[in-house]
């Protein structure tokens, strides 16, 4: 039976199932798929191998899974004698501390043989060779753009908390558009309010101070209270007066 008539085979077998009555054809094909491909995955680690070790290779080849894009048929039988050699490498290591461990008798002259140490070896250099085939040592790159998705994720959310601000009528037919703001075609430009972090203006100072406008025009053009009027002449004009 070929790949199609197995997914083909789940389908109906999911079709039958109570709780996917209300899914679409489309819906419950994607699931098929879905346990399809899943279970394809898990077959590729069928093996001898020794007790404990199947659960750690599956759990080993998830993380690999969901941490990576591996989607090839031949990325994943790579994926799977990668999985393979650093369960070799574990047992490796089980051996060698073994035989460290009987070495600190003192009257056990035992040492760790060459050949095993050379097999070590050529495994550790086996991983090495596939995650470089794999890509997998372009984490960095990877998580460069995992960080450019979160951010047009936070850019989705900013958009749809904001949608008034870009809200635009047009004046013809009376159409309501919503505006994508990009800043490449904006240009730099100081707003002449602020004297550092304080909001004033020297000129308007000046025309208040020679009566031009009163103290209530001052206050209502700053959008402030008259008090903060007195608070500029006591801690900011005055001051620099002084000096």
């Amino acid at each position: 039976m070929n790949k199609e008539n197995k997914i083909e085979k789940k389908v109906r077998q999911l079709k039958a199932l109570s709780q996917y009555k209300n899914k679409t054809d489309a819906e419950i094909r994607e699931i098929a798929e879905k346990s399809f491909k899943k279970k394809e995955q898990e077959d590729l680690l069928e093996g001898d191998w020794l007790e404990g070790e199947e659960k750690i290779a599956k759990k080993l080849f998830a993380g690999y899974l969901k941490k990576y894009s591996v989607e090839k048929d031949l990325d994943l039988n790579l994926l799977k004698i990668l999985v393979y050699s650093e369960i070799i490498e574990g047992r490796f290591q089980r051996q060698i501390n073994e035989i460290q461990r009987k070495g600190n008798d003192k009257e056990a002259n035992i040492a760790v043989p060459v050949n095993l140490i050379k097999s070590r070896n050529e495994n550790l250099n086996q991983i090495i060779n596939i995650k470089e085939k794999l890509g997998l040592f372009k984490e960095k790159k990877e998580d460069e753009y995992k960080a450019f998705q979160v951010l047009g994720k936070k850019f989705k959310i900013w958009k749809e908390n904001h949608i008034e601000e870009r809200k635009v009528t047009c004046p013809f037919c009376s159409e309501i558009f919503f505006l994508n703001i990009r800043t490449t075609g904006f240009t730099e430009s100081k707003l002449k309010l602020f004297k550092n972090k304080v909001l004033c203006n020297s000129e308007l100072w000046s025309c208040y101070k020679k009566a031009k406008i009163t103290k209530t025009d001052f206050a209502k053009i700053l959008n402030v209270s008259e008090n903060y009027i007195d608070w500029l002449e006591e801690k900011i004009y005055n001051k620099k007066n002084e000096k």
